[in-house]
């Protein structure tokens, strides 16, 4: 990959500056735009005390106190205004940017929660982590270079440049000017020669995320699988490449350091020789040269930092090119549905699906010709083989995942023409691995989705679910963090979320897993209970297919295919695919 040229980068980084600044509200555009006033106000304060020396230098020579005098105070009064004006241009932009840091970092959740859910698949979150973390970092960094160090520097140069035209001969005052020239020459080959490890060192970044979340994550099977050393090495590769990256970086920056640094000694040394010319010829008094040299480092200054302010505005830019990539990628359109007050159709089916097929994002098909229908108060058991597409048959009804072609229809409507508030009241899902809220109390994870509920309520939903004496028996009862609860117990947490909003259709998605057979039990009498008594439907993936002895129906997946269907005693005398799960079922039991 050739190096992007220099012109094109900061075009981008101008780009990416200009839409972060158009994004901001009103009122942190006034905020901005006060700053600005500070930051102008500022870049002349710190021009005052070059030629306020000057002066004082010549007045002094000419013996002349009350000049050299006035001179002194006004640099009194100048640096009085600089401590000032730094201290409020600080204090704008750090106020600007802590709150632009939080509305980006909401707006990105937000749009990272609408997603289609395609664009989680093969993704590592531990990567995905990092990536959002550090693109808000990086628009906020940005945000700071910009009007904590760009614009002040630029505003610094270009108030000493015009200083020294206006007051040095030309041949003196070009001195500076081509060194800012040179100095920007030097900054545009580094940020070309530097574009393509940066790009990398942030991929690096992230796949180390990655590696470590996925680790930790699994390090109870580390341990028993007794693979550190294992683990070490694969980090260790990863962690090697980003060292070895960072330090060519860094070896790189160093050289160009020196170029610009001799740049700038090589500018001194002639401001000083010309301008000693000058005094020779009386075309200049000791005091203009004094100020000279002393605005040099008002150009210097801020030329030291232009490689660190734009090395680091092309890192941030970078970062902030994969928040806007995140932001810019289009939402499930399923949360643009307006509610239109979809309610169950008196008769229809609970779920009807008519020749569905459904593919995840580039890849084959993984249901084909679907056509099933769920009626109100019925049971049916879901089984099959390992990926023949039972758990993504249950998403399709949350509309977690989207058909790929066909209808789908839930209670008499079209899934497409339902809001997502409809679709959660009409369908509850129960996953296998629960979700659950681990620094929030039991009571608040069981009525999560639900509110107000009285506690009365969350008990009796915890006693469906044959949870509440485990919790009763805990010291501080359903007040104790969820993250203290052992599987089996969050899997109950779920069920008994689910049981207290009790949707008119119920799909469980080997929800009972981690239950022993007698709480399993006592959860499927309750499950029962609700469809005898409220009509609801019944869709289970079984852990245990025993469970489904009950089911009215039992679909066998096979190959994204409804292979077989029919009671659980039919299809075992039938000797199809579910006798054979059957079989290897018991054996492996036994």
């Amino acid at each position: 990959m050739h190096p992007e040229p220099p012109a094109r980068i900061l075009t981008r980084l101008a780009a990416l500056a200009a839409r972060m600044s158009c994004e901001l509200a009103p009122r942190e555009r006034r905020q901005l735009a006060l700053a600005l006033v500070v930051m102008l106000l500022l870049a002349g304060a710190q021009i005052l005390p070059p030629i306020a020396v000057g002066e004082i230098v010549d007045a002094l020579a000419a013996r002349a106190l009350d000049p050299a005098l006035r001179w002194a105070l006004l640099l009194g009064i100048a640096f009085v205004a600089m401590v000032g004006l730094g201290f409020l241009r600080h204090r704008l932009v750090e106020a600007l940017a802590t709150q632009t840091e939080n509305d980006r970092r909401l707006a990105l959740v937000d749009r990272l929660l609408r997603l289609d859910i395609a664009f989680y698949d093969g993704k590592r979150t531990g990567a995905l982590n990092g990536e959002v973390s550090r693109s808000v970092q990086g628009l906020v960094k940005l945000l700071k270079l910009l009007y904590l160090d760009f614009v002040p520097a630029t505003l610094l140069v270009l108030a000493a440049l015009t200083t020294f035209w206006f007051q040095a001969p030309p041949e003196v005052a070009f001195l500076p000017t081509l060194a800012v020239g040179l100095t920007l020459g030097v900054v545009a080959v580094q940020i070309r020669s530097q574009d393509g490890v940066r790009t990398d060192l942030e991929a690096s970044k992230n796949r180390l995320d990655g590696v470590l979340v996925e680790l930790l994550g699994a390090i109870a099977s580390v341990r028993a699988l007794h693979t550190e050393q294992r683990e070490m090495s694969r980090v260790e590769t990863v962690s090697e490449h980003l060292r070895s990256r960072e330090l060519e970086h860094h070896f790189a920056m160093s050289r160009f350091d020196v170029a610009k640094l001799g740049v700038q000694l090589l500018t001194t040394v002639g401001v000083i020789a010309l301008g000693g010319m000058a005094v020779y010829d009386g075309a200049a008094t000791p005091g203009e040269v004094v100020t000279y040299v002393l605005l040099l480092s008002s150009v210097f200054g801020p030329l030291r930092d232009v490689h660190r302010i734009l090395d680091e505005g092309h890192e941030a830019g970078v970062q902030l090119g994969a928040y806007y990539a995140l932001l810019d990628e289009a939402p499930d359109g399923s949360f643009a549905v307006p509610t239109s007050g979809g309610r169950p159709v008196q008769g229809a089916p609970a779920l009807h699906l008519r020749d569905v097929d459904f593919a995840y994002r580039d890849g084959p098909p993984v249901l084909r010709g679907i056509d099933l229908e769920i009626h109100a108060g019925e049971f049916v058991g879901i089984c099959g083989p390992s990926g023949s597409g039972k758990s993504t048959l249950v998403q399709l009804a949350p509309r977690i995942y989207h058909p790929t072609s066909g209808e789908l229809r839930l209670f008499g409507h079209a899934a497409e023409h339902l809001s997502r508030q409809e679709s959660a009241d009409l369908v509850g899902y129960v996953a296998q691995t629960p979700f659950i809220i681990k620094s929030g109390t039991v009571g608040e994870n069981i009525a999560y989705g639900r509110s107000p509920v009285g506690q009365h309520d969350i008990e009796a939903a915890a006693r469906a679910a044959a949870l509440h004496e485990d919790i009763a028996a805990k010291p501080l009862g359903y007040r104790t963090l969820a993250g203290t609860l052992s599987g089996g117990q969050r899997q109950r947490v779920a069920l008994a979320r689910a049981f207290l909003n009790t949707p008119p259709l119920l799909l469980l998605d080997e929800a009972t897993s981690a239950l022993d057979t007698r709480t399993e039990r006592h959860v499927m009498e309750h499950i029962h209970e609700l469809r005898r008594r409220r009509g609801i439907a019944v869709v289970a993936i079984a852990h245990r297919l025993d469970t489904l002895r009950d089911a009215d129906r039992i679909l066998v997946i096979n190959e994204g295919q409804i292979a077989e269907s029919g009671s659980y005693d039919a299809l075992l005398a039938r000797g199809g695919t579910f006798a054979d799960l059957v079989y290897h079922g018991h054996r492996a039991a036994a």
